[in-house]
């Protein structure tokens, strides 16, 4: 993974922070998930604003889409961007929870039934 952050830290948009992540998988069958979040620091070193997780998969090289971009954003109180000196980018495995991979196959195989005309199984079907 790699991400990049910028943070408006005045004018009409401060507090507008875009990001940028690059998630790529050199592994030829098996996939992976990653989470990223920005922690943002006062000039002393506290953390003084933090973004929610964001979590990004990608297949095996064999297996399907492997390299993937993203853009995302968040907002913070601009009072917050002012005081902001520096970034910190945390990256790490984040493994997709079981509900998760539970709603991925269910979504999957439902789709599949739908194109082939099949009837859906028991339990349902997302909408």
């Amino acid at each position: 993974m790699y991400t990049r952050a910028t943070l408006q830290r005045s004018g009409a948009l401060a507090g507008q922070l875009d990001v940028v992540t690059r998630t790529k998988n050199n592994v030829k069958l098996t996939g992976f998930t990653g989470g990223v979040f920005l922690l943002l620091r006062s000039a002393e070193g506290a953390v003084i604003g933090v973004t929610d997780q964001k979590k990004f998969g990608v297949d095996g090289q064999w297996i399907g889409r492997y390299d993937r971009t993203d853009y995302w954003s968040w907002s913070f109180d601009p009072q917050v961007a002012a005081a902001t000196t520096s970034i910190e980018i945390i990256q790490q495995h984040s493994a997709k929870e079981l509900d998760d991979q539970i709603a991925y196959w269910q979504r999957t195989v439902c789709g599949n039934l739908d194109r082939l005309g099949l009837p859906k199984p028991p339990y349902g079907c997302p909408q």
